[in-house]
């Protein structure tokens, strides 16, 4: 669960033979799991609809003649307790354990952004750090931001489930080759990390600070449209044009202040470490919490304006040709005239229009 899990699902989706020949087994695959988890989470509204798919899948793992079956999805973080109960009560009679994988909140914070921009998400850099730091926690960042990063919640609703058996923890490398995170969830959930090449995965590459501001703008134009396409059309910009940016661009950086809460968090990971709630595999060292505050700036500063300006040239070029493939037309009607980032809110405007139109296809 929780961070570097598409890199993870990447190998054990892509090495079902291998693990299956060690006796392990990744129960149904990554889409199977999926589906069943976001059902899962819905409860308690629908219960019979919604555990249909856990239950299938339980049945299933039950029935493997692995010594380790794996169900990998992020989503289960989110987790209630009372909906612990329910994923796990149809387990019983097996040993559950629980892996969560954590990064280093310095870190963390920009990666969360991006996700929370790429699923419909509208709030600026320098607004995001603020919204989630708000102790009133009234805003759909705020709420986002801490399902996903309040890890001792998450040790919590799971380690204190009686049927769970123990929590690990592996920390995410911040500097090692993208193979050790692999090594240490595959020690961590007692596989064996050598029946796996984790060179051929596929990693989840963010995208720059200029692009993803240029995706957020853009969000304020796209709303309404359904969640799938929403996210497919997201993804195939991501892919795409604003990623072939990534290195061309800058990346964003935490404030005084961010830099200091996310210090904390840190720290409050550590404590589950060295009080004995989890057991760790990985290196604490990778989560800092002596952050210096001279290497952060007081505020944030936007991202480069010619910066902006080329991720959106390109997103509405991306969007055009979408629209070419699928219709022939490569042009609409913008929703209105330009608002005043002039250039650069006329591209987004065109840009969401064509997507838009793009989404009307499918």
């Amino acid at each position: 669960m929780k961070s570097g899990t598409s890199y993870v699902q990447s190998i054990l989706g892509g090495h079902k033979q291998e693990l299956l020949a060690s006796g392990a087994e990744f129960v149904g695959g990554f889409g199977v799991q999926t589906r069943a988890v976001r059902r899962m989470l819905r409860l308690p509204e629908a219960p019979r609809r919604n555990r249909a798919r856990w239950l299938d899948l339980a049945a299933r793992v039950h029935a493997s003649p692995a010594e380790v079956s794996v169900v990998s999805m992020e989503f289960l973080g989110f987790a209630t307790e009372a909906q612990v109960e329910e994923l796990v009560s149809p387990l019983r009679g097996l040993e559950v354990s629980v892996v969560v994988t954590v990064r280093d909140q310095l870190r963390a914070v920009a990666a969360q952004w991006q996700t929370f921009t790429r699923n419909q998400g509208k709030d600026d850099w320098a607004s995001y750090l603020r919204l989630i730091e708000d102790p009133e926690g009234g805003s759909r960042a705020h709420r986002v931001f801490h399902r996903a990063q309040d890890v001792p919640v998450v040790v919590a609703r799971w380690g204190d489930h009686p049927a769970v058996a123990g929590v690990g923890l592996v920390t995410v490398p911040g500097h090692a080759p993208a193979s050790e995170l692999w090594r240490r969830f595959a020690t961590a959930a007692g596989l064996d990390a050598s029946i796996a090449d984790p060179s051929v995965a596929r990693r989840n590459d963010s995208l720059g600070y200029a692009s993803c501001d240029v995706l957020r703008r853009a969000n304020t134009l796209l709303t309404g449209l359904p969640g799938p396409v929403y996210r497919a059309l997201v993804r195939e910009a991501a892919l795409g044009p604003l990623g072939a940016l990534r290195a061309l661009e800058e990346r964003p950086v935490l404030d005084r202040t961010a830099a200091a809460a996310a210090a904390r968090r840190n720290a409050d990971i550590r404590a589950l470490v060295t009080g004995g709630r989890v057991a760790l595999t990985g290196d604490l060292e990778d989560l800092p919490v002596d952050a210096d505050p001279s290497e952060y700036p007081d505020a944030v500063s936007p991202p480069d304006p010619a910066h902006v300006l080329r991720a959106a040239r390109a997103l509405r070029e991306h969007a055009r040709s979408a629209l070419v493939a699928a219709t022939g037309a490569g042009s609409v009607d913008p929703p209105g005239p330009p608002g005043p980032g002039g250039e650069v809110d006329r591209l987004v405007a065109e840009s969401a229009a064509l997507l838009r139109a793009v989404a009307g296809t499918r």
